[in-house]
């Protein structure tokens, strides 16, 4: 019988899934929903300071729309900021329209992803990379 598995009861042999429910269950809810609505947000030179002087860590892409590569990592970007959502605030930085803070921060190729940490940049990578190693980079940071 089907149901036969849907026994929770310390007599029988076969649990099921719905063992974990209640607290475990609505913990998984809340981060998937959290992982579902995270999402990177639009950095202007207006909200620049702001942005990486209230957030302790961010990761900030900075890209141009004729550029070949920033596409390719455009949704890179997006789905590390739904993965480490706890960890880190994403943005995404236009050269061409906002040229003030890359030029602070010597952007003189694209993409670059710069990591701050507490307003600080602590690390880099230029040009195209694969999701592992954005990650990685990411993750390792001090």
């Amino acid at each position: 019988m089907p149901m036969e598995r849907f026994k929770t009861s310390e007599s029988d042999s076969t649990h099921s899934y719905s063992i974990f429910s209640g607290a475990h269950q609505q913990n998984m809810t809340q981060q998937e929903e959290r992982n579902k609505t995270a999402k990177t947000i639009t950095i202007t030179d207006a909200n620049f300071d702001s942005i990486i002087s209230k957030n302790s860590f961010v990761v900030i892409d900075f890209w141009a729309a004729w550029c070949g590569p920033c596409k390719k990592i455009s949704p890179i970007i997006d789905e590390l900021a739904r993965e480490l959502s706890d960890r880190a605030i994403f943005g995404k930085m236009d050269v061409d329209s906002n040229p003030k803070s890359p030029t602070r921060f010597h952007v003189r190729s694209i993409p670059t992803i710069i990591i701050f940490k507490n307003g600080q940049p602590i690390d880099q990578l230029i040009g195209s990379a694969s999701k592992g190693a954005i990650r990685e980079k990411i993750i390792l940071s001090p």
